[in-house]
């Protein structure tokens, strides 16, 4: 006689619990931040220098700087699949986010200090580190990478105009190109065309955010052994 008031109450309470771990996935889902921001920092090696903003309905701005591959500012959108993973695995940080280290020292100064601000209105928690996370924050910063990598970034009309970042330079010997652009490495200086044989004449390109053009023919000049001249193209 009382068995079905006790079958009545089991089914209720199997479908509240189904109906919370439904609404907990769907919470996962939905995101508790307004914006999350990634700045990426410089060594004393060639380690890409930008900044990444991601807000919850998948737009972001990347700025890049030297090392970059994208120069100044860009606009782009995430991926579906890629903005439900990254508001998941925001949402699973911020859930932690009391207990979860700010920094963990690793020792090594010769690398590039990662910060990730995530902001909530005017609250915000922020995480740093060079190569030790908690592992929240370690798929956080892959995920923020991934994003960097793979979403179609489009230069952003208000960008600054880039600075000069092509040479043209006059060589005493066509196989001296080699040691010349060893010699500047850093400034990932590399040949985009020969335009003249004799006598022998190079376009060249380098990251006009480790040095500036002018900067970059004073230099180029005092390579005597190998340079005659040095001109800066205006790029249109």
């Amino acid at each position: 006689m009382h068995y079905f008031p006790l079958f009545l109450i089991s089914l209720l309470s199997l479908f509240a619990a189904c109906n919370g771990s439904k609404k907990a996935t769907t919470s996962m889902d939905k995101a508790s931040f307004t914006q999350v921001e990634l700045m990426q920092g410089g060594c004393f090696g060639t380690c890409p220098v930008y900044s990444m903003t991601v807000v919850p309905d998948g737009s972001a701005i990347y700025t890049g700087k030297r090392y970059a591959p994208y120069k100044g500012l860009h606009t782009g959108t995430l991926q579906a699949d890629s903005l439900k993973a990254f508001t998941a695995q925001v949402n699973k940080v911020l859930a932690k986010a009391d207990v979860l280290p700010k920094y963990i020292e690793s020792g090594i100064s010769d690398m590039a200090l990662t910060t990730i601000t995530i902001r909530n209105g005017a609250d915000s928690v922020v995480f740093k580190g060079t190569s030790e996370y908690a592992p929240e924050i370690a798929e956080l910063r892959r995920q923020l990478f991934s994003i960097s990598k793979t979403t179609a970034w489009t230069r952003s009309p208000d960008a600054e105009p880039l600075p000069p970042s092509q040479l043209l330079v006059t060589l005493k010997a066509a196989d001296q190109i080699d040691v010349v652009t060893e010699e500047f490495y850093r400034q990932q200086l590399k040949v985009v065309r020969m335009t003249s044989q004799e006598p022998p004449v190079f376009l060249m390109q380098f990251d006009p955010y480790t040095m500036t053009a002018e900067e970059m023919v004073k230099d180029l000049r005092r390579q005597k052994f190998a340079v005659v001249n040095v001109e800066i193209i205006e790029e249109q």
